[in-house]
Parts: structure tokens; sequence; C-alpha cells
């Protein structure tokens, strides 16, 4: 007799519903880019920031079946009304993430223990793809967490962009209380593949 497969704790889409749940970006060989604007932190906090992202997209975009890449530094405002990142006097392009480090003062959100916040920007209609996404991080909490607990951060929020809510399940990188979990659960692997979505012919 067969056994049942253990049950996976489970993951939700970051829209709960309405018309975006359940998305989620394609896996195409066009890569995903991300741009970051690092212009709040010192030296040595921009090089371990840089190096923490490249990990935590890499980790992603893995996941997700997906390529990803860096597009660089470039200068980004801040939209603290809906908390998300773009740049400046020009529009977000399909299939790139925008990352900006603010100061807590510059926020209404971000303050108290929100240290982190991420989201899609950007869904296809149509085929309910993500092609755009934004998250922003408190450089005070750069300044004084470990570099763990920073990339624990960096996985959890950047989740969010790649369309993953919270997850019930303790161990993985989407728990809502963010810990200093820095590998993926096979819940986190399990959503991030339900959600991925068929390359569009245009890619």
């Amino acid at each position: 007799m067969a056994t049942a497969a253990p049950k996976t704790l489970g993951f939700v889409s970051i829209y709960p519903s309405g018309p975006y749940l359940g998305s989620g970006w394609a896996s195409c060989a066009t890569p995903i880019t991300w741009y970051v604007d690092t212009g709040e932190l010192t030296g040595t906090l921009t090089t371990a920031a840089i190096t923490n992202l490249r990990y935590a997209l890499r980790i992603w975009g893995k996941a997700a079946h997906t390529s990803v890449t860096e597009g660089g530094v470039i200068a980004l405002t801040f939209d603290d009304a809906n908390t998300i990142a773009h740049p400046i006097g020009v529009q977000q392009g399909d299939r790139k993430i925008y990352v900006k480090f603010v100061n807590n003062t510059e926020s209404t959100y971000l303050s108290g223990r929100v240290m982190g916040a991420a989201s899609p920007t950007s869904i296809s209609p149509l085929s309910d793809e993500i092609v755009g996404g934004s998250a922003v991080f408190r450089t005070d909490y750069l300044q004084h967490a470990t570099n763990r607990a920073v990339l624990a951060l960096f996985l959890h929020e950047l989740g969010h962009v790649f369309g993953l809510g919270h997850s019930s399940n303790p161990k993985s990188v989407m728990y809502a209380s963010v810990s200093n979990t820095i590998n993926l659960s096979a819940s986190d692997i399990t959503g991030i593949n339900q959600l991925s979505k068929p390359c569009p012919a245009s890619l």
C-alpha cells in the first residue's frame, strides 16, 4: 500500500484574494534585472548589502527557475505612501526589481519593528505574470544587525517580490516573524514553483 507523501506546511500568495491571487514571475531565459540605490549607505555597509542581495536574488531566481542579473547602482525615488522604490523620471520596464535603502526618518511605515517592505509593483492582467517588483530596507537595521539577520530579512522581503505571502512553517524564510533562517524550506520552494508562470512567447 502506497504511503501518502508528508504534508508540506503551506504558503500563501502575497495576494490572499482578488484578481492577482496566485501571481508569479515567468520562467524565462530573459533574466530578471535588479537595480539598487545605496546612496544612504557607507562603504562597508554598501559592499555587504550588495553581496547579500546577490545571494538572496540568486536563491529566489533558482527556485523560480528563472535567471536573475544585476543591473547596477542607480538613483531611485522612494514613495512612502505605497512603500515602493522606482526609477527617477523613467517608466519601470518589464522584469525589473528595484531595491532602495532608506533612513527610517524618511518613512512613516518603516518605523518601530518594521525593517523592510517589498511587493510586486507590476502584474500582467492577462497572464497573472509579475513583471516588476520593489524592496525597501531601513539603513539603521543594517548598521546594528548581524550579517545573517540582514540576509534573512532580504530573503524574506524578496520572497514577497516573487509573489509569496507569509508561510505557516516556522522553518520557512517566509514565516511571518523574520528569524535568522537563510535557507529556503520545502514549503518556500513548493510555493514559488506553484506561482511560476510559463514564459510568454515574446520573451
